[in-house]
């Protein structure tokens, strides 16, 4: 069993005060529309699977103790707010006492450990508002055979190894009864259960949707990036037509606890917020400047003591990125840009925090697109927000 310096031996992952009040008002939005938010927080292989931990771990400066405490205080902090957040430390420590829960070269959860952490969001699931409700359908996985998965981890850890090591072996599931979950982005049929992950469940690959179809009779669909992480999936899935048209009842995000929400900045988690509320209705109208090519709107009519987030709609043409350009009735100017990962569903669709400009607002706003054109109806639309916490 192989542990990496950073993060297994890292101690503090904090979810701060700032990223848990965010957390809680996106999953209040959220139920406000009729979806529930789960919250997995997944644990460090150190913390998920503490028993294999050599001593060296301990000569690094590492203490289990105080790891295991500042994740409890994260678990526990996003509970105080309300968010639905299960402790997946307790649950895989103990699912490791029976077997392992982590790949042993490789950092992501192994079949066992997929499966762990699909009952702790099922008992979730199960043990909220409105469940008992749900129409229910009998779901039924199985097992086609045994697979070995890619590990660029392993591929560098066998370099410096004389044996070889074992390799990514896995379940591949599939579904006896009932249909397959689907792709959150190719839905043919409504699904009650979104499943937005990170690499460290595998994706679709290790069955986590098909074991959570089983475990709570719920269709479900599932998205996940193998390098642009968790954050970015849900970005583009909240973002995008298909949740808006299709909104499930409930929304499991799936995140390792040492991916900071806040790395940059505000933006990310105030799109994630907006777009998961209702429509934006303050409608300001787009000029197009054909010389600079740019489009160009008038800001002067927002009340700079209200929080507002723009949103602009590219029309279904997908596009890399989009900057705007803020300026204020002096001429000062301050741009700001979104930028989407190269893997990830492109929606043509951007929110930003009209926020820490100037204490009389901006005057106007220009938009600049990378990595693609303007759609021939884009449109930008204000919302206004109350600060929940």
């Amino acid at each position: 069993m192989f542990y990496s310096v950073s993060p297994d031996l890292m101690m503090s992952h904090e979810i701060t005060e700032e990223i848990a009040q965010d957390l809680a008002e996106l999953s209040d939005i959220l139920a406000a529309q009729g979806t529930t938010l789960i919250y997995l927080a997944t644990p460090t292989k150190a913390l998920g699977q503490p028993q294999n931990l050599p001593w060296a771990a301990v000569d690094l400066g590492y203490d289990i103790d105080i790891a295991a405490t500042v994740y409890d205080e994260n678990i526990q902090r996003l509970n105080h707010y309300g968010v639905a957040a299960p402790n997946v430390r307790h649950i895989l420590a103990r699912a490791a006492m029976d077997a392992p829960v982590f790949f042993g070269p490789d950092p992501r959860l192994n079949s066992h450990g997929v499966r762990t952490m699909v009952r702790a969001a099922a008992e979730m699931v199960a043990g909220s508002p409105g469940y008992a409700a749900l129409p229910q359908t009998a779901f039924r996985s199985g097992l086609s055979g045994k697979a070995a998965m890619h590990s660029d981890r392993r591929l560098d850890l066998q370099e410096h190894c004389e044996k070889d090591l074992p390799g990514l072996i896995f379940d591949q599931v599939l579904m006896r009864q009932g249909a397959a979950p689907q792709d959150l982005f190719n839905s043919v049929a409504p699904i009650e259960v979104a499943v937005v992950s990170s690499e460290m469940t595998g994706g679709s690959t290790l069955g986590f949707a098909h074991h959570l179809q089983e475990a709570t009779g719920l269709s479900a669909g599932h998205y996940s990036l193998a390098k642009g992480g968790s954050l970015a999936a849900m970005t583009a899935y909240l973002t995008s037509q298909q949740f808006q048209a299709n909104r499930p009842s409930f929304l499991i995000w799936e995140q390792p606890i040492w991916k900071n929400s806040g790395e940059f900045g505000e933006q990310p988690l105030r799109e994630l917020i907006t777009a998961a509320g209702p429509s934006c209705e303050i409608v300001l109208p787009l000029r197009f400047d054909k010389g600079r090519k740019v489009f160009q709107a008038d800001l002067s009519g927002l009340d700079p003591a209200k929080h507002h987030t723009l949103f602009f709609d590219n029309d279904g043409v997908q596009v890399q990125a989009a900057r705007f350009i803020f300026a204020a009735r002096n001429k000062s100017v301050r741009a700001r840009t979104v930028y989407r990962t190269p893997d990830q569903v492109l929606t043509g669709r951007f929110y930003m925090p009209v926020s820490g400009l100037w204490p009389e607002g901006a005057s106007h706003v220009d938009v600049q697109l990378g990595g693609g054109s303007f759609g021939p109806a884009a449109s930008l639309t204000a919302c206004q927000q109350e600060e929940a916490y």
